[in-house]
């Protein structure tokens, strides 16, 4: 018996993968569950949201609508009160949903990415330097997170209730990221607009002076055009002259330099 022929329009395509964009919107709305007391740009922040966006009251209007479904999911489907008995002199404990939201959020967290422990060999050392960047990638997104909470908290009119300390602030992000940030840290960069940006390294900066650059700019266009003459244009790659470039601007090229002033 022949099947009745299929039509191509009869079952609409649908996308494989959900994209990118909703995905972060489906996260930062599940931080917010997770972490009641963190504010929506501050969540969106935390899942690399661009500044522009986690500031647009469109974006957060759909975050906000994702959550309140996400909160009716779990009331519609967890049990309302869950009872414990046992032969101890607590015979029964009992617990519902209005429990407190630090427990809750104590028991879920954004933790720091683990470091992988390799040996130090060669190819370890390469690994090392990636478990570091991305310790200190995760400590950035945290400390965007709270300056920018800290700077809405700060907004809100004198005496307003719900309106949180620096010190509340760093502690709510602190135990969301597991970091130890510092309040008065983030009570400093908000003073200073330093809002929504990566902490500055510690340290001097870094300067060069101008003749050192002229030097080093002139001696790099020589080096090249002798590899072309000579047709050593393997010589000639990025890699190679970033690590002369390196050399150069290090304690031993810096007193060659001072040298050939």
């Amino acid at each position: 018996e022949k099947l009745p022929p299929r039509h191509n329009n009869s079952i609409p395509n649908m996308p494989r993968t959900i994209p990118l964009e909703d995905q972060r919107y489906m996260r930062a709305a599940k931080t917010l569950v997770e972490c009641p007391k963190l504010k929506v740009p501050a969540a969106m922040l935390g899942v690399r949201f661009p500044e522009k966006i986690a500031f647009d009251d469109t974006a957060q209007k759909r975050v906000r609508r994702l959550v309140q479904s996400l909160l009716e999911a779990d009331t519609s489907t967890a049990p309302s009160s869950v009872s414990i008995t046992s032969s101890s002199p607590m015979s029964s404990v009992t617990t519902s949903p209005s429990c407190d939201a630090s427990v809750a959020s104590s028991a879920r967290s954004i933790p720091a990415p683990k470091a992988k422990q390799v040996r130090k060999t060669p190819i370890g050392m390469q690994q090392v330097r990636s478990n570091t960047k991305a310790a200190d990638n995760h400590r950035k997104r945290a400390h965007k997170a709270a300056t920018t909470q800290y700077a809405v908290e700060k907004k809100k009119p004198k005496g307003e209730d719900g309106k949180l300390s620096a010190e509340a602030v760093t502690d709510s992000v602190n135990e969301m990221y597991e970091t130890d940030l510092r309040s008065r840290t983030i009570e400093r960069y908000v003073l200073n607009g330093q809002i929504g940006t990566s902490p500055i390294r510690q340290g001097k900066p870094s300067y060069i002076p101008e003749y050192m650059f002229k030097t080093i700019a002139s001696a790099f266009e020589s080096y090249i055009k002798i590899n072309q003459v000579n047709g050593k244009n393997n010589m000639n790659t990025f890699k190679g002259i970033q690590a002369m470039a390196g050399w150069l601007l290090g304690r031993r090229g810096s007193c060659w330099l001072e040298r050939q002033r």
